[in-house]
């Protein structure tokens, strides 16, 4: 063979795997020794049963060659059966046995062992040094050869010892003997187990079984001529129960899918966009608080609905829309008409003053996200929107609230910044006995409402978000995590050695360890959260909702997307990263620069709250007036009228009258009484004027009218009695 043939054949190198190219049967053989000056390579088959072979090294990568073409053509192996059985940590079972042939095997005192004539002298003199048996160092010798040659090699196979996971069918009682309870039970197998399914079925059929009303069950209907010490146990059920239903099921069964998607289910995945404006979420929900009539403060309408549209990637509140009417395909389409209107005249329209800056959302997404309520579950009442637009509208699941959790969590954020300064806000111990009557403080119209709610809005979309995880570049560019800030920012940047050894074996040894913690949202370590094939197969994140429990990890600290999780039991898994939770630190970024990261996102946070301030407080000083101001108007009125409390009674029928006024507002038209013009002419004209506004309520219920002229404004009535005079 020519020097230019052997110089394109394979090199060879310790611990390869080959087995013959035509037969995929063949007995599997590992690379023990080669290279080093050396014109032979010894090779051992990876069963452990014989001693290893030697063949010229030049013959031997001669038969691994493409052009070779008998019978006897060798292919290399990548996959070492063995790998998998690495530990993180030897046992001290194999590092006593690696202790017997350490000698034998360190540097090229290997060559004595692998030579036939050498080998028997070796051996002998490691038995008297170490007082073991022949036999004994001779298996361990061969096992370390043909299982990798590593510590590993020397654990064993006690991992195939036993039947774990397999149910067992013994005809005997089997376990510890009871010691605090008379008779010694019965044993579960194949002729009885049935009854336990039958137990188990009961318990889950309706959610408030327990598991002993399951076992009186199973001992009523299929046990009743047992004698009590051979009656099944609650541990047996309930082994039963765990074996054969996973935890998931298990919860889902007991709960409901409903409850168990909102409060149990493990966090998967994220609600982030790529920018500002490609995603918008939409709800509705009741207010929880009540409202006075326009036309007579001493009237409860009742509770309004809030619509809110809000940007998925800023978490910007981008729409607003306040009305008494319930949730509606109408209503929402009107808060989609406040997403395109420019802030600063919205505001205007309820009195409030504000700046660009501070709201500068007006424009469409690419996608609408709604829920199946009434007003979004059919998409063709979208289609106008869809079709003009461009606009794609979707609907989540039903009952899954948490699939649009942005806009959901807006309305808890939002009753923080404006409930405390607004009377007649529902309290959590409304209707409880001994609670308030919360009813009884409405002093706010729908009109000052919606402006209260409006500054709350601007309040919050500049504020910085606590919970949102910080863009990298917003904190070197020292920009508040507010909404605001985010919007502004994604618009600007965004929608723009012949040796081998298994490599994770090397991984989990030298990297250094650490603790991480399983939540639900998955195994959180450095700012990231990961995810195994054993974290998922044994359900951890949904379990850890409960309570959350720590893992021991080895991380690599230049990348620490390299992570490993070190199970109890010696073994280790390679952990991948989990998107939940928001944004995760993908790129290669090391943990110093992380935690450098961290205190420049907090330093950036508590600056940003420091800057708020002063526009909260005048935010705050505009709804303290309104709200002053309310409630001053309305104990004029309750003074005026010479009553001491609000009528609940007519809520119903103020609410329909106040929806009727809204209508006429909407429309253009303003009743005369809503006027706080002064009386320009004759009282006689002034009445005939009166009198022909009344005229103007065509859509006004007759009750109304009668109402508000046995209770004309006080203008008016003064006028009256001197004419009457």
């Amino acid at each position: 063979m020519s020097n230019l043939q052997i110089q394109r054949l394979p090199e060879l190198a310790t611990n390869m795997l080959f087995r013959l190219r035509n037969d995929p049967k063949s007995p599997l053989q590992r690379i023990v020794w080669t290279g080093g000056q050396s014109y032979h390579t010894f090779y051992v088959p990876v069963s452990g049963d014989d001693w290893p072979q030697a063949c010229l090294t030049d013959e031997l990568r001669a038969r691994f060659s493409p052009d070779y073409v008998g019978d006897d053509a060798l292919v290399f192996v990548g996959e070492d059966p063995y790998a998998v059985k690495v530990r993180a940590e030897p046992s001290a079972f194999a590092l006593e046995r690696m202790r017997w042939i350490f000698d034998l095997v360190k540097g090229k005192k290997l060559i004595d062992i692998l030579t036939p004539s050498k080998r028997g002298k070796a051996i002998e003199e490691q038995v008297a040094k170490v007082g073991k048996p022949r036999a004994t160092l001779t298996f361990q010798l061969k096992r370390y050869l043909a299982r990798g040659m590593t510590v590993s090699a020397l654990e064993g196979d006690l991992a195939n010892c036993g039947g774990r996971g397999k149910q067992r069918n013994a005809l005997s009682k089997v376990g510890a003997k009871r010691s605090v309870k008379a008779g010694d039970g019965t044993q579960v197998n194949e002729s009885n187990r049935s009854i336990l399914e039958a137990g188990v079925s009961y318990l889950l059929g309706a959610p408030k079984r327990t598991l002993q009303l399951a076992l009186d069950f199973i001992h009523e209907k299929f046990c009743h001529d047992w004698p009590a010490t051979k009656l099944f146990t609650r541990r047996q059920l309930q082994h039963h129960l765990y074996f054969t239903r996973p935890f998931t099921q298990r919860k889902r069964k007991k709960h409901g899918e409903r409850r168990f998607n909102l409060s149990m289910r493990a966090f998967n995945g994220t609600v982030d966009t790529y920018g500002p404006g490609a995603q918008y979420q939409i709800d509705a929900t009741i207010a929880d608080v009540y409202l006075v009539s326009a036309l007579d403060r001493l009237s409860i309408v009742g509770r309004p609905t809030i619509y809110i549209v809000s940007d998925t990637f800023s978490r910007q509140i981008v729409g607003v829309y306040v009305t008494l009417s319930p949730p509606s395909i109408e209503g929402a389409a009107l808060a989609m008409e406040s997403v395109v209107t420019p802030k600063v005249a919205l505001c205007a329209e309820y009195g409030i003053e504000t700046k660009e800056e501070h709201w500068p959302a007006h424009h469409l997404s690419s996608q609408l996200l709604g829920d199946r309520g009434s007003e979004f579950i059919s998409v063709k009442a979208w289609d106008r929107i869809v079709q003009r637009m461009i606009m794609d509208v979707a609907n989540t699941a039903a009952f899954r609230p948490d699939w649009k959790s942005i806009v959901e969590s807006r309305f808890n954020l939002l009753n923080a910044v404006w409930a405390p300064f607004v009377p007649g806000y529902v309290d959590k111990d409304f209707r409880e006995r001994g609670g308030k009557d919360y009813r009884l403080d409405a002093v706010l119209t729908l009109r000052e409402f919606t402006a209260v709610f409006l500054v709350s809005v601007i309040e919050y979309n500049n504020r910085p978000l606590r919970t949102k995880k910080q863009i990298p570049e917003m904190v070197a560019a020292k920009l508040s995590p507010t909404p605001v800030e985010l919007w502004k920012f994604g618009i600007s940047k965004l929608s723009g050695a012949l040796r081998t050894v298994h490599i994770d074996e090397v991984r989990a040894c030298v990297y250094p360890r650490g603790e991480a913690v399983v939540s639900e949202y998955g195994i959180g370590f450095a700012t990231r959260f990961y995810e195994t094939p054993r974290a998922m197969k044994e359900e951890w994140f949904p379990r850890s909702r409960k309570k959350n429990f720590k893992v021991e990890v080895a991380y690599d600290p230049i990348n620490p997307a390299k992570l490993f999780v070190l199970h109890e039991d010696g073994s280790f898994e390679r952990a991948t990263l989990r998107m939940t939770a928001g944004q995760q630190y993908d790129e290669v970024v090391s943990l110093a620069e992380i935690e450098k990261l961290q205190k420049d996102a907090a330093r950036t946070l508590n600056d940003g709250f420091d800057n708020a301030e002063p526009l909260k407080r005048a935010l705050r000083d505009q709804r303290e007036a309104i709200v002053e101001g309310a409630i001053k108007e309305k104990e004029e009125r309750m003074v005026a009228a010479g009553v001491k409390q609000l009528d609940t009674k007519s809520i119903r029928d103020a609410k329909a009258n106040e929806r009727e006024l809204e209508d006429l507002l909407r429309s253009g038209q303003v009743p005369e009484i809503l006027r706080n013009e002064p009386p320009v002419e004759t009282p006689k004209k002034v009445e005939e004027q009166a009198e022909e506004s009344w005229e103007d309520f065509g859509d006004l219920s007759i009750a109304l009218l009668e109402a508000a002229k046995r209770n004309p404004p006080d203008d008016l009535k003064g006028d009256k009695d001197e004419n009457q005079a």
